[in-house]
């Protein structure tokens, strides 16, 4: 499975394709769907500022050094880590070309139902590279918890992920 999307100088989506809409539709995300993110701001799509932030800066960093960053990164189901490998490349007039392949899928015997707190005094922080979440002053996979769960979830860049330079990134493994 594979997706893509670009944005333009100011950060519109501008097109969309390869698997898109297909993973808009197994995920429930219908209004997600090529044709309502179209000519949207990129960053109305993404949840907690300092997720927002760090994308920017991902984009920022392939149009000033015009050239690629490679990620790996977890986008999981409720009840399947899934492992992606997200490669942003730029094009001409300052568009970035974001691609994301899927590299693996594990399911899982418990399922973990992740939603975005409607207060982030109230949500459990998520970091929404490696899908991480902290408890406690600990960051753990929400598979290993060992139960079937409903967490409420506020959207972060844990350290670890934080800590990885944009500008010398390579391919690791998610956590």
């Amino acid at each position: 499975m594979k997706t893509y999307y670009r944005v333009d100088k100011k950060c519109r989506i501008i097109d969309v394709g390869g698997d898109w809409d297909d993973f808009a539709t197994r995920n429930a995300s219908d209004e997600c769907g090529s044709k309502y993110v179209i000519g949207d701001d990129l960053f109305s799509h993404i949840a907690g500022d300092e997720v927002r932030m760090w994308i920017e800066s991902l984009i920022l960093t392939v149009r000033h050094t015009k050239k690629p960053i490679e990620l790996n990164y977890r986008c999981d189901g409720p009840d399947v880590r899934r492992h992606f490998r997200l490669v942003a490349e730029p094009e001409p007039e300052d568009v970035v070309l974001v691609s994301h392949q899927l590299t693996a899928e594990e399911p899982q015997p418990t399922t973990i139902l992740l939603s975005s707190a409607s207060n982030c005094r109230v949500g459990t922080p998520r970091c929404s590279i490696c899908n991480s979440v902290r408890l406690a002053d600990r960051w753990v996979d929400p598979f290993e918890l060992g139960s079937s769960q409903e967490i409420q979830v506020t959207h972060e860049v844990c350290p670890r992920c934080s800590a990885m330079s944009l500008g010398k990134r390579k391919p690791e493994p998610t956590h």
